[in-house]
């Protein structure tokens, strides 16, 4: 019994194929001498002097397929205050995702070999950066997170080497101000170290806000009550006041819609009895951030 093989790039071999290569014979495995190729044919030639003829149970070919780089095809970093939770359930935490946050978080395709990400939950000041990838090794992949703030030069180590595509992290130890995101991508867990692929991909750039709104100018004239409410970073995003302890009433600015960072409020205190009396507002940005301010007025 003599094998023989013949490689090529085709599913059906043609003239671009190598020449058939061999004999081989031994039972025990021969290396190939054909050229690497994305297929191989082999092919058995058996002879006998005898009356019985040969048998050719089994063959197998041994092959290491080349390694591809990882693929990265999404870097997702949610709105303020997004958590992903262990997926082991450790997590104690019962907190609720605002409606408005859990609407983006969507199961998301990517290697099967992937660690779940874990579920989401609401905490305040926490930033999550997912990650969509694939590898067509169907490796492991491992994940490294890196930032830089706008203006800057350099990449920062967040985590390095977590095998979830997932990472939360405190974003209360930043500096107000615009960041980006970079993700790394390796499939070292499955390969040895010379043949580890990386790819990688920037997020969009996403502002970090952790000041509350300051509320100023608060002054009464007669019935009516102006205040001025300002933000270093987002958007005045809803305001509400308060007077003597009673239910929070939802104003709008002046000009009608709250869509800067520094808004004008005039509220109307005509039906509030003579007499001294404590006015509380409460402004939030489009961070999450809340400021109060108060102010004890004598109406006439």
């Amino acid at each position: 019994i003599q094998l023989f093989a013949r490689s090529g790039n085709t599913d059906t071999p043609d003239r671009t194929w190598s020449e058939w290569t061999g004999p081989y014979g031994n039972p025990e495995g021969d290396a190939l001498t054909c050229p690497p190729a994305r297929y191989i044919q082999w092919k058995a030639v058996m002879t006998t002097q005898t009356d019985v003829s040969p048998v050719l149970s089994s063959v197998s070919v041994a092959y290491l397929s080349r390694n591809a780089a990882p693929t990265v095809r999404n870097v997702t970093v949610y709105e303020p205050g997004v958590y992903y939770r262990d997926s082991s359930g450790e997590e104690q935490d019962k907190e609720d995702l605002p409606s408005r946050i859990s609407g983006q978080l969507g199961n998301r395709s990517g290697n099967r070999r992937q660690t779940q990400a874990g579920a989401p939950i609401y905490r305040k000041g926490m930033r999550a950066v997912t990650v969509d990838a694939n590898d067509e090794n169907d490796d492991a992949l491992r994940y490294s997170f890196y930032f830089r703030g706008d203006r800057e030069t350099r990449w920062k180590l967040l985590k390095e080497g977590l095998d979830r595509p997932v990472y939360t992290w405190d974003s209360e130890t930043f500096p107000d101000g615009y960041y980006t995101v970079k993700v790394v991508v390796d499939d070292g867990a499955s390969n040895p170290v010379n043949l580890t692929l990386e790819g990688e991909m920037e997020s969009a750039p996403f502002l970090v806000d952790n000041t509350a709104p300051q509320i100023t100018g608060l002054f009464w004239e007669r019935r009516t009550v102006t205040f001025t409410v300002q933000d270093a970073a987002s958007s005045v995003y809803q305001v509400e006041y308060a007077i003597d302890g009673g239910r929070w009433r939802v104003v709008y600015p002046v000009d009608g819609v709250c869509d800067a960072r520094t808004e004008a409020f005039e509220i109307s205190v005509s039906d509030v009895p003579a007499g001294e009396h404590t006015i509380a507002v409460r402004a939030r940005d489009t961070a999450n951030n809340m400021g109060t301010g108060k102010k004890v007025m004598t109406l006439p």
